[in-house]
């Protein structure tokens, strides 16, 4: 008798975990966004521009406590920048990918 009722109860406890998986809804995983990257604003001088990166001599970044410091940020994918000159003061935002930091968009101050 007790090994029907433990097969019985076995059953039972597979047909149940069996529903629950298959309930499972996985369509709205299509829907789902990931956040978008922070983007933070600076303005500085530029120092170099090259293919690839632009080096900036900034001023304090408050809203990631950086002090004053010269760093060299990546080009944009989309518009590499190709305008503006060493020495020329800028307002940039910038935002951190895979491999540093990435200029966002870069406009002198006229």
């Amino acid at each position: 008798m007790s090994a029907i009722y433990t097969r019985a109860l076995a059953g039972v406890l597979f047909a149940v975990s069996a529903f629950s998986v298959s309930a499972h809804d996985m369509s709205a995983h299509a829907t789902m966004t990931m956040p978008s990257a922070a983007t933070w604003q600076g303005e500085g001088i530029i120092k170099k521009v090259t293919a690839t990166s632009i080096t900036i001599a900034h001023h304090p970044i408050p809203a990631l406590n950086w002090p004053a410091m010269t760093m060299q940020f990546a080009q944009p994918t989309a518009q590499p920048v190709t305008a503006q000159r060493v020495g020329e003061e800028v307002d940039f935002t910038f935002t951190e990918g895979e491999g540093g930091y990435q200029i966002v968009s870069l406009n002198s101050h006229r």
